[in-house]
């Protein structure tokens, strides 16, 4: 594996990428709390994250 670009995941779910895990969340604000993503369960977690996002966007709002 390519260890110049890790997955970190943070407890909240948000996944941020980089040789070294975010100091803070931005999704979150919590401070220290990415681990390195299990790069089995990466994928099925980027995809659960998108599919999250989509769904809370409304569409069709043109207010």
């Amino acid at each position: 594996m390519n260890k110049s670009k890790v997955a970190w995941e943070c407890n909240c779910g948000a996944i941020a990428y980089g040789k070294l895990p975010p100091a803070e969340c931005l999704k979150c604000d919590s401070a220290d709390s990415f681990i390195e993503a299990d790069e089995d369960q990466l994928d099925e977690l980027t995809g659960e994250n998108l599919m999250n996002e989509i769904r809370s966007k409304s569409w069709g709002d043109d207010d």
